[in-house]
């Protein structure tokens, strides 16, 4: 039988994998890619060092359901080869963000999901084998907060000692506002104005997220502001989260 003269590109493993990078790096946060682009690079170092030139996992990164075993392999090569930035050995949040990155890659590249079992699996070898074995932190990374005393002491610098020219005089009105609001509500900066995460989104706290007014009860007479903190980590695309404040 005559065979046909058509494209089939399409179906060759590698294109697959092109279309989904493509895809994820419509849909993921600059932040995200970034961690998926980290992923596939350790995941290719990984395979080479570590698995032999036959097997799948080192043939076709990503391409399908890695195996149980080479993945804890890679999270045991991980933990002994990785430079941490903050912590002097690897922590099992950090191996956790790693794992999440890799399901992601696996399920915008073979549209297959890890299984409850493997995901237990997982979680059990990080948090309870690895701390032991590799000496995997489990500690968590603390940090430091502005009292308001230091806001207050910020503000007062930039009143008086700031000779930094603003190129318009409303943005230093507006960095002392914002400082007042990391004090009183402890919000993070990207919940204030753009996060990286979201780098070229614009979206901050604007104008319209705030209400000022004033309340007269037994218990307090004076003003109260109201702030609509719309992208809080985590919950900016979940509707149902009570994201207004009073201070």
């Amino acid at each position: 039988m005559a065979r046909r003269k058509v494209d089939t590109s399409d179906l060759r493993k590698g294109s697959k994998k092109a279309n989904a990078e493509d895809d994820l790096q419509q849909k993921l946060t600059p932040k995200m890619y970034q961690a998926h682009r980290e992923i596939l690079k350790s995941w290719k170092e990984f395979s080479e060092e570590c698995l032999e030139e036959d097997e799948p996992d080192r043939l076709y990164p990503l391409l399908h359901m890695p195996e149980l075993e080479n993945i804890k392999i890679f999270l045991r090569w991980y933990s002994r080869t990785s430079k941490p930035i903050l912590d002097e050995v690897v922590t099992t949040t950090t191996l956790v963000n790693k794992v999440a990155a890799l399901k992601r890659a696996v399920k915008a590249y073979s549209s297959l999901s890890f299984s409850s079992a493997y995901n237990n699996a997982i979680n059990t070898f990080i948090h309870r084998e690895l701390p032991h074995e590799e000496s995997v932190s489990t500690s968590s990374y603390e940090k430091p907060l502005a009292t308001m005393a230091t806001i207050t002491d910020l503000i007062e610098f930039s009143l008086r000692c700031d000779e930094y020219q603003y190129p318009h005089p409303r943005w230093g009105t507006q960095l002392r506002f914002a400082l007042l609001i990391f004090g009183y509500l402890g919000s993070r900066p990207g919940e204030i104005i753009e996060s990286d995460g979201w780098k070229g989104s614009n979206e901050g706290l604007l104008y319209k997220d705030i209400t000022l007014s004033r309340q007269c009860s037994p218990d307090y007479s004076g003003l109260v502001m109201t702030i609509r903190l719309r992208n809080r980590k985590g919950k900016r695309l979940n509707a149902s989260h009570k994201y207004v404040y009073a201070i």
